[in-house]
């Protein structure tokens, strides 16, 4: 068997000593393994890692990665949460939009141009909401039949806007005319919730479970909810003002 036999440090052609072991062992498999396994060659790996070393070693970087793993999962959970917040109170905006231009809200050419604009939520379906004409000037979505969006009369959808995978409308509030607006949840939890804009005026006109806002009430809530239970408000005043908000009551 031929031996393996490093060039020295000095050798002609340039290469250090490290450098040539590597240079050998491309050039021939055989031979580096014989070397790596040379009873010489252990002796000069007595100062490597020892099994236990490395287990701890190892250990110590999985408990590491799973920290900066769980701490960027719950930055990014909080992170779409509030995207999905603003997208929701965009699409009000949209509503409130649509309400007070002139947009046709039926299919015959010169018609339909005096319906307002809202956007409808129900808590048994948490995962979405919808953006509705309000034909019938009731200021309250009916569904009618068909689909969303719909095109048959009396179908006042026009668009279902469906949350991200994950988070959903939790729970509806409404905001007391106080001197410091406020936050409730009633004690009969809130089912539906419609808000609608119609011109001239961009103020909204609050509608749950069928009954207007009382008099001593100026907006409503929607709270958003993420998978791992972090929460976001969207808020809506009667004045027409839309934002969003960090929560600061825990809904019952």
């Amino acid at each position: 068997m031929t031996k393996f036999s490093p060039p020295s440090f000095k050798a002609k052609n340039g290469f250090t000593h490290a450098q040539n072991i590597v240079l050998n062992c491309f050039l021939n498999i055989k031979l580096c393994w014989d070397f790596i396994f040379s009873r010489k060659t252990k002796k000069s790996f007595v100062h490597g890692f020892t099994l236990i070393e490395l287990v701890v070693t190892l250990g110590i970087i999985t408990v590491v990665l799973s920290i900066v793993i769980i701490n960027f999962s719950k930055s990014g959970e909080g992170i779409i949460l509030t995207d999905v917040a603003y997208q929701t109170a965009i699409s009000i905006r949209q509503a409130q939009v649509y309400g007070l231009s002139v947009k046709q809200s039926g299919t015959t050419p010169g018609f339909e141009f005096d319906a307002g604009y809202g956007a409808h939520f129900d808590i048994d379906d948490p995962t979405s909401f919808i953006l509705f004409a309000d034909k019938n000037k009731n200021s309250v979505y009916d569904a009618g039949s068909g689909d969303c969006p719909g095109t048959i009369p009396g179908n006042e959808c026009i668009e279902k806007i469906v949350l991200q995978t994950g988070y959903t409308v939790e729970s509806f509030g409404k905001i007391k005319n106080d001197a410091i607006f406020s936050l409730f949840f009633p004690s009969s939890v809130i089912e539906k919730l419609d808000i609608t804009f119609k011109r001239p005026n961009p103020d909204a006109v609050i509608v749950s479970d069928s009954t207007a806002l009382a008099p001593d009430e100026i907006g409503a809530v929607i709270r958003l909810q993420s998978v791992g239970g972090k929460e976001k408000d969207v808020t809506v005043f009667s004045t027409g003002q839309i934002s969003v908000e960090d929560v600061a009551v825990t809904a019952p």
